[in-house]
This record gives structure tokens, C-alpha cells and sequence, in this order.
């Protein structure tokens, strides 16, 4: 819980308290203002409680924001503007795609999406620490997101329809695999002092997928 949450949880067991021992004292020494004094004790507690939950609110609201500004890719001192701007880019849109994954029935298919986002999300944090592999590394991210967007959506699309057949499933994991071996690769490069080139990979990829009829 944030500063401002616990706060309120402790102004909160302050005031009930002190209005519970107020109750006790004007019960013992004066019972005639012992009602009033449990209406206004009352009163102050309903005060408390809303205010102890508008600040629990902006508290988690505020730590939201921040939160979201980490997830899409958050500004790093050791990264120029540019630098900073094209993972940010990348983690929105893989966030954009993680959502449409959300959607998707089919488990098998679903699970392995994820395994790919999930070396999308490390080949962004590692370009992180190696800023120095961005711009080499930027044609993969570029191509690999929107393309496995593009698929997903796709795929959703037809089992909304109810024209997902089995060969359609069959080809949309192919590709999944296909995705997932060459990010691997771009992975692994990234530790390495050559510059990977995948644009063949990714126009025979490009030319698959068209005649698979999944872009």
C-alpha cells in the first residue's frame, strides 16, 4: 500500500478511537449527551472512511500512471531520445497485441502467442541494457509486432465468424513457431558483436503468410 493509503487506514483508526472512548466517557460522566455525541461520532467516522478512500484512489491511480508509463517503455537516463522512443513504441504496440491475444479461444494458439510476446518483452528489456543494438534490432521489432498483430487479428476475426477450421489453426501455429525461432535468433545476436540481417527471412515470411491467406 502507498503513503497516502496507509494514512488514511491510520487516521482512520484514529478518530474511531479517540470516538470510541469519547462514547464511553459521556456514557459514564453525562448520558444525556451520550446520543449526540454517537451521532457526531458517527458522522466524523463516515468523513474519515470517504476520505481515507479518495486518497487510497489517487494513491493506486497515481501508481497506475506510473506503472503504464513503465509498461510501454518508460524514459532511461542511458538512452537517447530516439533510442527511448522506439522501444516505447514497441512496448505499445506489443501491449496492443497482448490485448488482442486476450480475446483469442483457442489455448493452444493462445499459449504460444504469449511465449512470443514474452520474447518480444526480453529482446525490449535486453535492448535496455545494450542500447547500442537498437538500431540494428529496430527492423526486427517493426516487422515481427505488427505482423503477429496483423495474424492475430486475423485469426480472432475468423473464430468470431465461426470459419475457423482446422487448417487455418494449423497454419497460425506454423507461424507462431516460425516467429518464435526467429526471435530467438535476434535474441541471441543481440550478444553478439555482428549485425543479424533478417530481411530475406522476413519477405519469405511476408510471401507465406499471404498465400496462407493470414495477412
Amino acid at each position: 500500500m502507498s503513503g497516502s493509503g496507509r494514512g488514511g487506514g491510520i487516521l482512520l483508526l484514529i478518530v474511531t478511537i479517540l470516538a470510541a472512548a469519547g462514547l464511553v466517557v459521556s456514557y459514564i460522566l453525562k448520558p444525556s449527551l451520550f446520543k449526540i455525541l454517537l451521532w457526531v461520532a458517527i458522522a466524523a467516522v463516515v468523513i474519515v472512511i470517504i476520505i481515507s478512500v479518495l486518497l487510497i484512489y489517487v494513491a493506486n491511480k497515481s501508481g497506475g500512471e506510473k506503472d503504464e508509463k513503465t509498461a510501454v517503455g518508460g524514459k532511461s537516463e542511458n538512452l537517447n531520445d530516439e533510442q527511448n522512443q522506439i522501444l516505447a513504441d514497441a512496448r505499445k504496440e506489443l501491449m496492443s497485441v497482448r490485448r488482442i491475444i486476450m480475446k483469442i479461444r483457442v489455448i493452444d494458439v493462445r499459449t504460444k502467442a504469449n511465449e512470443v510476446c514474452g520474447q518480444l518483452d526480453s529482446i525490449i528489456q535486453t535492448l535496455r541494457e545494450k542500447p547500442e543494438k537498437i538500431v540494428d534490432t529496430r527492423q526486427c521489432l517493426n516487422y515481427y509486432i505488427p505482423t503477429i498483430k496483423g495474424v492475430l487479428t486475423h485469426f480472432e476475426e475468423l473464430d468470431k465468424k465461426g470459419q475457423l477450421g482446422e487448417d487455418i489453426q494449423d497454419k497460425i501455429k506454423k507461424f507462431l513457431q516460425d516467429a518464435g525461432s526467429a526471435l530467438t535468433k535476434q535474441y541471441n545476436n543481440l550478444f553478439e558483436k555482428d549485425r543479424l540481417d533478417m530481411e530475406v527471412e522476413m519477405e519469405a515470411m511476408t510471401i507465406g503468410l499471404k498465400r496462407d491467406g493470414l495477412l
